[in-house]
């Protein structure tokens, strides 16, 4: 069975991660300051709060683990999901170094 999300991290470095997602390549540009999704800003680092992670069932596909940017109050940019616990945390852990903003799990 094919995942209905998915999401890897292709780039590591402290300038620039790259992550290629089913909802498409992102882009953490640590000297612009802002997160692309296929070439568009669709964030400032600024306007970050923190990094969401979050458990979902979804029925006959089983868990995932998505990532989010959370802008605000029910603002969220949902990123992307991962079968692997550990493939999300990696994901999130290292958005949120670049962003200097907390992880939060829901």
């Amino acid at each position: 069975m094919l995942p209905i999300s998915w999401m890897r991290l292709t780039v590591d470095d402290p300038r620039r991660l790259e992550i290629a997602s089913s909802r498409g390549d992102l882009v953490v540009d640590s000297h612009r300051r802002v997160i692309s999704r296929r070439g568009e800003v669709i964030a400032k680092f600024e306007e970050i709060k923190f990094i969401v992670l979050c458990k979902i069932r979804r029925g006959e596909y089983g868990i995932f683990w998505s990532v989010r940017l959370h802008r605000g109050p029910l603002v969220n940019i949902d990123l992307g999901a991962c079968e692997d616990d550990l493939d999300a945390s990696l994901i999130a852990a290292r958005i949120s170094k670049a962003l200097d903003v907390p992880v939060k799990y829901w």
